[in-house]
């Protein structure tokens, strides 16, 4: 099962999104929080704080929440680790996985096409984000 850590950047009430590239192997062109796989006896902050700069730029400062979920798709099972992060740095330069960025209140949401994992954070776990 793969391992992957995902980081729910907040910002004046806007969620940052990253859209990726026609080159990526899956989900085209979904929108998606920053993160990615972990790297062989890599910790869960690590693997967050390295693909989050690597896909960013960006220094996160403050780890929150974490959320798990399972996800089976026709190809593998993802183990998703998803953390809220309430404080970061820097400013915003995408790597070649991503075409651009937004940030993205919960009501413009509808508007994108959104990774899988995008999805269930805001059905599953919305309830929990300001408690």
């Amino acid at each position: 099962m793969i391992q992957s850590a995902k980081a729910v950047i907040c910002k004046d009430e806007k969620y940052l999104l990253l859209k990726r590239s026609e080159g990526s192997n899956n989900y085209k062109g979904s929108w998606e929080f920053p993160g990615g796989k972990f790297d062989q006896n890599e910790s869960l902050e690590n693997c967050l704080i390295r693909e989050t700069f690597e896909e960013t730029n960006l220094v996160l400062k403050a780890i929150g929440k974490i959320f798990e979920y399972r996800h089976q798709d026709n190809v593998r099972e993802i183990n998703f680790h998803i953390v809220e992060v309430s404080d970061f740095e820097g400013k915003i330069k995408l790597s070649e996985e991503h075409l651009e960025y937004s940030w993205v209140s919960i009501e413009e949401l509808e508007n994108y096409c959104l990774s899988p994992i995008v999805e269930v954070y805001f059905k599953e776990f919305k309830n929990e984000i300001n408690r």
